[in-house]
């Protein structure tokens, strides 16, 4: 079974010691470097969400989330229009890619913004880069739809509307 855990000193080296296939490398930034951004995000008074996937004991892929209040500017200087969860970063190990994880993990993940929120409604809103069939097959089926727009770096936006 799947579990989220917050980053600690037992699982820091186990997340950013966590890689995708070399095919996948253009689609994802690393795990150290995401983990950066929490902190500076942190800093400045956001409010990420990083945290380490486990099966048992076994630490199998890694996620970064944020909250956007409606109005807020983020990174890119984009305006929420909506309150909205994003899920910046959703990886799982090469060594353990297609095997259900990926599903189990995004399904866990709505789970948990659902229940630590409280805000109704919400959007989640991820993207990802246009040729990751692989992602979009995953998306999609858990209810994820594309909007059309695209972020700065030409990623692919989807939302899912939670009321």
């Amino acid at each position: 079974m799947v579990t989220l855990q917050k980053i600690t000193w037992y699982n820091f080296k186990k997340v950013i010691s966590l890689k995708v296939t070399p095919e996948q490398e253009d689609f994802i930034a690393d795990n150290l470097y995401s983990l950066a951004q929490s902190y500076v995000a942190l800093s400045n008074g956001e409010k990420p969400y990083p945290f380490a996937a486990f099966d048992d004991d076994e630490c199998i892929g890694f996620v970064l989330m944020a909250f956007e209040e409606k109005g807020t500017t983020d990174e890119d200087g984009r305006v929420s229009e909506e309150n909205e969860f994003y899920i910046c970063r959703f990886m799982i190990d090469k060594d353990r890619q297609g095997k259900g994880y990926g599903r189990e993990l995004l399904k866990l993940c709505i789970e948990w913004i659902i229940v630590n929120t409280g805000v109704r409604p919400l959007v989640i809103r991820l993207s990802y880069n246009e040729n990751n069939e692989v992602a979009r097959k995953l998306y999609t089926c858990c209810g994820f739809v594309e909007t059309g727009e695209k972020t700065d770096n030409g990623e692919v936006v989807a939302k899912l509307y939670i009321r």
